[in-house]
């Protein structure tokens, strides 16, 4: 009974995050930086950032809303950053803020696809270079099944490779 119910999600989840890395390592193979990690609250799950720039970036991640049913979430959101407004020491931490999509698919319910406007500041360690931290909230328009409004408020970690 309980792996009939985890089957689709995890087939779900497996799907999601091998296209994810591999779209995400063709970027760093380029010479590109990719984040992987994780992100805390609602939803909790993985996290992944590439940087196309020092002022913009594409975030995304796969993951559970914990309260409730357990939906199965998928977000990404093009992000701009913006330095000068917070320092922690030598660390310039940036103010980033975007736009994106959410995709939550619901074992019970009709799935929800809506618009993400996510506002947060991160934390690049300057030793190690490759740790970050983040800190983000995101207001959300569902579109369907109801157009309603929700929150998603996360706190993370990423390691930078490539």
């Amino acid at each position: 009974m309980f792996w009939q119910q985890i089957k689709p999600i995890l087939l779900r989840a497996v799907l999601s995050l091998t296209f994810i890395l591999c779209s995400l390592t063709v970027a760093g193979a380029a010479g590109e930086q990719v984040g992987f990690g994780v992100i805390v609250g609602e939803p909790t799950g993985l996290s992944a950032k590439y940087l196309i720039n020092r002022e913009s970036a594409i975030d995304l991640a796969v993951a559970w809303n914990l309260s409730g049913d357990n939906d199965f979430t998928l977000h990404t959101d093009f992000l701009w950053h913006r330095y000068g407004l917070f320092k922690i020491g030598r660390v310039d931490m940036p103010l980033y803020f975007g736009v994106g999509g959410r995709v939550e698919l619901r074992e019970s319910k009709r799935d929800k696809v809506g618009i993400r406007l996510p506002v947060g500041v991160s934390y690049r360690f300057e030793d190690p270079q490759f740790l970050e931290l983040f800190v983000e909230t995101a207001p959300i328009l569902d579109l369907t099944p109801d157009t309603k409004m929700d929150l998603n408020i996360g706190t993370g970690a990423r390691i930078y490779f490539f």
